[in-house]
């Protein structure tokens, strides 16, 4: 800490005042509340599974690190989704003192914005920053808003590395140590070990400051950069005292680092993982997105009124009214008085205008096409999440800038008033924005549920869905269930999903779902279902067979579409309903056509059903098998608690073809026809 030699209790009330704005603005209307867990019952309690996951494993309760129980029989499922290596030490500490798995997780989710917090006030304060203004940017960049918005991805908490990343990059792009090129190394490998998607990007933000340096001392001069690039390197030919343990450490987490990716890497070729480009641009933010915040609701009516932008929830990237509007008039500052400012100041403005023209889709059209493309980076799809480290080099900019103005302009009062106008409004924002949490006893009685409907045993299961539930969430009560009673699930939820896996569960989905692995893993070389014991158990899903010989005698084939000239040779009959834990529907399926509905085709066969007189038919159920000419397969799924047989109608749709009872096909009815 930068604190004065006289007294370090500048610096002790600093933090005081921002640990307690933090405890009472946002952790304690949280932690306190009847909703006591942050986030929500999806993606926060998938981390959860993680981190749980590998605590068990260094127990040894569990025998796998790389292939938690989930999406069962699929291999190396924990680099479907951020591993937490580099934070998960923190989660186990807390399991191991005691703190039973929620408290844990709180405990794990708050130190992740705090230990952000006490990161970037300590960066603040080697900028020389005075300790009411090192406060106030600390908590811009700790709890800006699109943290806060995206605390349900509780991953994205923990970004303590990033002030560091970016205090070495400016030291070494400025003085060429190799001292702080080795440090830098370490903070860019540390957060990336912490959160892949945040440490990628924080490499690119740091890049492009690196650049900006070289921009801002020597302009566009190629013959300048070459020079200041050769001294640069020669530094390299001795390393002093303090260079050598910076390598030391640097060599270290390089070999984590590599560890990590390379195992990302792996288990990408071994599954194809990548995400198309359509994808990915999509959540390329657009320039209404530095607007949007739903969840501030003073802000929330001129949020609402900008036009809409795709997956919305994840372009919430306003920084708040002090921060835009004190970057905005601060870029036009710098780019009017270029050759008045101070080339750390251009430098930061450089990289901040860099990104947003890299990272910002306009038109349809975006440079960030060019990473989007490259290995590793077309895995990454939430690109708008670039905005939580996006946040400290903006924080970083205002403060140098109120620094300068100031002492040009002899304002000695611009840095506080500047600090106090960004401390209160952060603290307002804090309190009023909608923040996301859930009940733990709420969680534990959904989990509890599905495990005590699965008898003793090891065998996987795979749960059936009940209909009124989001199906990823029920996926994460299956696979917590699953974790708690040490058995894996066929269920799974996570960044990636494996060839088959069923987004609503049921028989002939989860034999798909196996029929699909066990061509996957002849073509790799794997273990067959026959070489793995025991078959799953179906639960929730009526009479279901998933024995290895079952799956193998399941036809699945690739092939045209059902056509309409034959829709009304369907017959849909024996509609039958099941009561028990979870109600389950029947009915058999025959093709009097005379031609093969394929399981796997360009416009899916799949039924569909409603309710009374309900005007939709969302509801699908996948024929999942082939159907071949004149054969007949039972098909079953989950409806609501209160369903009657004679509400229920059934029809059948092509996807993106035609609907049955559209073409000449009678929907069946479980009661009297009107």
């Amino acid at each position: 800490m930068s604190a004065t030699r006289a007294s370090p209790w500048p610096d002790v009330a600093a933090l005081a005042a921002g640990c307690a704005i933090a405890w009472l603005t946002f952790f304690q209307p949280v932690f306190l509340g009847a909703n006591d867990v942050p986030g929500d019952l999806g993606d926060a309690r998938f981390n959860l599974y993680v981190l749980e996951h590998v605590y068990r494993w260094l127990s040894g309760e569990e025998g796998s690190l790389l292939s938690p129980g989930l999406f069962w029989p699929y291999p190396y499922a924990l680099a479907f989704s951020d591993t937490h290596a580099g934070t998960v030490w923190v989660y186990a500490a807390t399991r191991l003192a005691g703190l039973e798995t929620y408290d844990a997780f709180k405990v794990w989710f708050a130190l992740g914005y705090l230990g952000s917090f006490l990161a970037a006030y300590h960066v603040a304060r080697k900028f020389a920053f005075g300790p009411l203004l090192a406060l106030a940017l600390s908590l811009a960049f700790a709890f800006s808003l699109p943290a806060v918005v995206q605390m349900g991805h509780a991953q994205l908490a923990w970004r303590v590395a990033v002030p560091y990343a970016f205090w070495f990059t400016l030291r070494y792009a400025e003085k060429g140590a190799p001292a702080d090129f080795f440090r830098a190394f370490t903070a860019l490998a540390a957060q990336m070990l912490i959160s892949v998607y945040l440490g990628l990007f924080t490499v690119i933000l740091c890049g492009l400051l690196f650049v900006g340096n070289f921009v801002a001392r020597d302009g566009l001069s190629p013959r300048g950069w070459w020079r200041r690039a050769v001294v640069m390197a020669s530094a390299f030919r001795r390393l002093d005292r303090h260079a050598v343990p910076s390598a030391v450490l640097a060599a270290g987490t390089l070999v984590a680092l590599v560890a990590l990716l390379w195992f990302h890497g792996y288990v990408a070729r071994l599954y194809g993982i990548e995400r198309p480009w359509f994808e990915i641009s999509s959540m390329l933010p657009r320039l209404q997105s530095y607007l949007l915040s739903d969840a501030l609701p003073y802000w929330a009516p001129l949020s609402r009124a900008l036009p809409d932008v795709p997956v919305r929830n994840e372009q919430q990237v306003f920084l708040g009214i002090p921060l835009t509007v004190l970057c905005l008039a601060g870029l036009a500052y710098v780019l009017a008085e270029w050759r008045a400012t101070s080339p750390r100041l251009r430098a930061v403005a450089f990289s901040i205008l860099a990104a947003l023209v890299l990272f910002t889709s306009i038109g349809g059209v975006s440079p960030y096409w060019i990473l989007g493309h490259l290995p590793g980076f077309n895995s990454v799809r939430a690109v708008a999440r670039m905005a939580l480290v996006l946040a400290f080099p903006v924080t970083l900019f205002i403060g140098l800038l109120a620094r300068e103005i100031g002492t040009r302009r002899s304002v000695p009062w611009l840095m506080p008033a500047a600090a106090i106008v960004i401390a209160a409004w952060m603290t307002f924002d804090l309190a009023v924005i909608e923040k996301h949490s859930f009940a733990s006893a709420v969680s534990r009685e959904r989990v509890e549920a599905l495990r005590a409907a699965a008898p003793d045993g090891t065998r996987p299961v795979a749960f059936g869905a009940a209909a009124d539930d989001n199906w990823f969430i029920h996926a994460i009560d299956a696979i917590l269930a699953g974790q708690e009673a040490g058995r894996p699930t066929l269920n799974g939820y996570s960044g990636y999903m494996p060839p088959g896996v069923p987004v609503v569960p049921s028989c002939m989905a989860s034999e798909v779902m196996l029929k699909r692995y066990d061509r996957w893993a002849r073509k790799r070389g794997l273990p067959r279902l026959a070489a793995l014991g025991q078959a799953p158990l179906a639960l929730d899903m009526g009479p279901c067979d998933l024995s290895p010989e079952a799956i193998a005698a399941l036809p699945l084939s690739s092939g045209p579409a059902f056509r309409r000239e034959d829709a009304a040779l369907i017959a849909i009959d024996d509609l039958r309903l099941t009561s028990g834990r979870v109600p389950v529907v029947s009915v058999r399926v025959t093709n009097g056509s005379r031609r093969t509905i394929h399981g796997r085709s360009p416009h899916p066969f799949r039924l569909s059903w409603r309710i009374g007189d309900n005007p939709n038919w969302d509801p699908r159920v996948d024929i999942g098998a082939d159907l071949r000419p004149g054969r007949s397969r039972t098909l079953s799924w989950p409806v609501p608690d209160g369903t009657r047989l004679e509400d229920l109608s059934v029809s059948y749709v092509v996807e993106g073809d035609f609907w049955g009872h559209d073409a000449g096909f009678v929907p069946i009815r479980g009661g009297p026809s009107d």
